[in-house]
């Protein structure tokens, strides 16, 4: 009985049969061989697609920059024609004469198309205004003018001025717009107090209301006498954006233009 149990241990202990292993086909070679061919060419694919994306984010980005800088041009001599106008206007030989009739008629040739308006103030604005024209509300139609002023000859403190009302979205913001930027691409002017002069598109939605906070983060954060630059953002819809942007000349003004990132 000894011998039985003796066999059946020495039968519980034997190591099971294993089947031989077998050779990788020629075909699992040929998969292995390809798979390793590929890889680098699909990593150097890969790289090229970022180069690729990262070359056309920095031109866009140039183009935004050249953007800002044509608006802020576009914007300065509109406000140095204005200017000159209103020089010329002082010294009407039919507001020289008190011939007002005269002088509202020449205005009407001048300012006809209801965005400009010109009237004569019994007191000049104050001094931080003229100097630096800010975004307002007019009083008689509520819309959002800016204002430049005008001594008349005498140039005495306490004669009449000129006052030139300039209209926020019907003569500012078309400046924007004819500079025709690429779809889904958004431009604004914003006056010495960071407020939004001039946009496109919805100028109407827009003019009036505070900077975007990163827009605003990114002007304090450049460095002082600085004209122009750019920085990251984001749109008040929360879309991430590329924002050029570039001082106004003659004007504390800057041109802010937003570039999407795809």
């Amino acid at each position: 009985m000894d011998g039985t149990l003796a066999k059946q241990s020495a039968a519980a202990r034997r190591i099971p049969d294993v089947p031989p292993r077998r050779a990788p086909s020629i075909h699992a070679h040929l998969v292995v061989l390809a798979l390793l061919t590929l890889l680098p060419a699909w990593g150097l694919a890969g790289y090229a697609a970022w180069r690729s994306a990262l070359a056309e984010q920095a031109q866009l980005l140039r183009i935004g920059q050249d953007a800002a800088a044509d608006i802020a041009a576009a914007v300065g001599r509109e406000v140095a024609a204005l200017r000159a106008g209103l020089a010329a206007l002082a010294t009407s030989p039919a507001l020289v004469a008190g011939d007002l009739p005269a002088f509202e008629r020449q205005l009407g040739l001048l300012y006809g198309t209801g965005a400009l308006a010109v009237t004569i103030a019994l007191a000049a604005l104050p001094d931080a205004l003229a100097a630096r024209p800010a975004l307002q509300r007019d009083r008689s139609t509520g819309r959002a003018v800016v204002l430049f002023e005008q001594p008349l000859a005498d140039g005495r403190d306490d004669s009449p001025h000129l006052v030139l009302s300039t209209d926020a979205v019907r003569f500012w913001s078309p400046i924007i717009e004819r500079a025709r930027l690429p779809e889904g691409w958004v431009a604004a002017v914003l006056g010495p107090d960071r407020v939004i002069t001039a946009r496109w598109p919805e100028p109407g939605r827009f003019i009036g209301r505070p900077v975007h906070p990163a827009a605003l983060a990114m002007l304090d954060a450049a460095p002082p006498g600085s004209q122009g630059g750019w920085g990251s953002g984001s749109t008040r819809e929360g879309d991430p954006v590329r924002i050029a942007w570039r001082s106004v000349p003659g004007m504390p003004w800057t041109v802010l233009v937003g570039v999407p990132v795809d």
